[in-house]
């Protein structure tokens, strides 16, 4: 997604661009966001959202959000919480006619410029996150907040959907009443939110609703009065753990020979660390940051351990969190092989349809090699008016109104090859298509690193007695298209 904004990033000693949210200890702090007086800031990225807290000190109107709303999959507003003003609901019709005429929710700007205004929204779980805000507001840096906005929602309720967010109607707004601050973001840490606003339990629910008492707590959380913001004081675990997963995501433009035109691989390593106290825990990659073009780290990782040394250095926060982004833009090859053959005959005015799914290679400990969650999708022209098709794994589907075929292959071994193929009638009336659809594909591979980046060491400083870890390396393709 590209957008008119730009990120806050501090170039580290070898020139690398390293995105920072704030920093414990090396940093200087300033109240709870830990930064650096007159720190410059370069650029503005999509995950920077305590770095831009800082640049609201000198323009409030950067990230000054009017209004919040919440779609269903129908349009319908579940949500609705104004900060500045009254926007008015039928801004949100103007979007949904977007949505209408897009083929998915997916293909949707997602900055809409209005009458009063602009709307900027985030589509996860057929929901939409709408906010109503100025026209010079950054947009990347409301993405980001509508973003965090639907994890801290996956953190509270266990999953995002309607039914969630209307059975936690009171949670969700009290949740919006301390996230934003005037339209401002002022706290969107987990661990400070659910010391504020407490994570829904059917028993108090219950208790809540016979008695009228909120679930909000009016005492200030400790964490508030450290410099480490996102844990609080008292923690304690009968048995202390860390698990780890490196979860890489592939996007790619393949040509008809098999080989990658454009290739960019996107990391994420989550943490979560169930250990007492305030611990202190050293992490090391298994390779150096060479391959590396952008790194986004979680506020408690020290920056300039990272810069100086590589090194991951931080104090946890008391929940499952994302530790660090990174982006690789090199071409690794890929795990599964996809090879599309579709002709069309003008003689007979039809088609024919084979494409063949096979896995490649295993590339990590205990992984098999094998894919699962597999599902190839494919958008004909509209010449091409129903299908016969058979597959040797899975099931096949076509719609005739949207002209998409979709074969959910599901898992397939290594060693073993999914086959789809049929027969494409075409409309009589209409000439041979003269472009062929290409292939999306879709797949998840666990015990897999397609960069081959590994956790080399995890240590917790100063305990003489280790946690048990745990690590997990999964690799999915986001948008993997192929050319046929």
């Amino acid at each position: 997604m590209l957008l008119n904004g730009r990120n806050p990033t501090v170039k580290g000693s070898h020139g690398r661009s390293i995105h920072r949210k704030h920093c414990a200890k090396d940093a200087n702090p300033i109240g709870s966001f830990g930064y650096r007086r007159g720190e410059r800031v370069k650029k503005l990225g999509t995950q920077n959202l305590h770095h831009f807290l800082i640049r609201i000190r000198s323009d409030v109107s950067l990230a000054m959000i009017n209004s919040l709303f919440i779609l269903n999959g129908n349009g319908e507003v579940i949500i609705e919480k104004h900060y500045r003003g009254n926007t008015k609901r039928v801004e949100c019709e103007l979007l949904w006619a977007e949505v209408l005429k897009a083929k998915t929710p997916q293909d949707v700007t997602p900055v809409l410029s209005t009458t009063s205004g602009v709307l900027i929204h985030v589509y996860k779980n057929n929901l939409f996150f709408v906010a109503s805000v100025r026209r010079d507001v950054m947009p990347l840096v409301v993405v980001e907040f509508l973003m965090r906005v639907a994890d801290i929602f996956v953190d509270y309720f266990g999953e995002l959907n309607e039914h969630a967010i209307k059975d936690n109607f009171i949670t969700v707004y009290e949740l919006l009443d301390e996230m934003l601050d005037n339209g401002l973001p002022l706290n969107m840490e987990p661990s400070v939110l659910k010391e504020l606003v407490k994570p829904p339990d059917p028993i108090a629910k219950m208790i809540e609703t016979v008695t009228g008492d909120s679930r909000s707590n009016t005492e200030l959380p400790q964490s508030s009065l450290t410099n480490v913001p996102w844990r609080r004081r008292g923690i304690r675990y009968m048995q202390h753990e860390i698990f780890v997963d490196i979860v890489e995501e592939i996007d790619a433009l393949v040509s008809k020979s098999g080989r990658p035109v454009q290739m960019q691989v996107t990391g994420s390593i989550f943490c979560n660390a169930k250990l007492s106290g305030m611990p202190d825990i050293r992490m090391v990659l298994n390779r150096s940051r060479g391959d590396i073009v952008d790194t986004a780290l979680h506020p408690c990782v020290r920056l300039k351990r990272y810069e100086e040394e590589g090194v991951l250095s931080f104090v946890p926060p008391d929940s499952a969190f994302k530790l660090a982004s990174y982006v690789l833009r090199k071409e690794y090859p890929l795990p599964i092989a996809v090879r599309p053959k579709i002709k069309y005959d003008e003689l007979s005015h039809a088609g024919e349809l084979n494409i063949t799914v096979t896995p490649q290679y295993s590339r990590g400990p205990g992984a098999d090699g094998s894919i699962e969650d597999c599902v190839v999708t494919l958008q004909f022209t509209e010449e091409v008016s129903t299908t016969s098709l058979s597959s040797n794994i899975g099931s096949t589907h076509f719609d005739p109104s949207r002209k998409v075929c979709k074969w959910t292959v599901g898992q397939v071994p290594m060693g073993r090859t999914a086959t789809m193929t049929g027969g494409l009638a075409l409309d009589p009336t209409m000439p041979v298509p003269k472009r062929k659809p290409s292939v999306l594909l879709q797949f998840k591979i666990l015990s897999n690193s397609i960069s081959g980046i590994m956790i080399e060491s995890c240590t917790v400083l100063g305990e003489s007695k280790q946690p048990y870890r745990g690590l997990r390396c999964i690799t999915k393709a986001r948008k993997l298209e192929y050319a046929t």
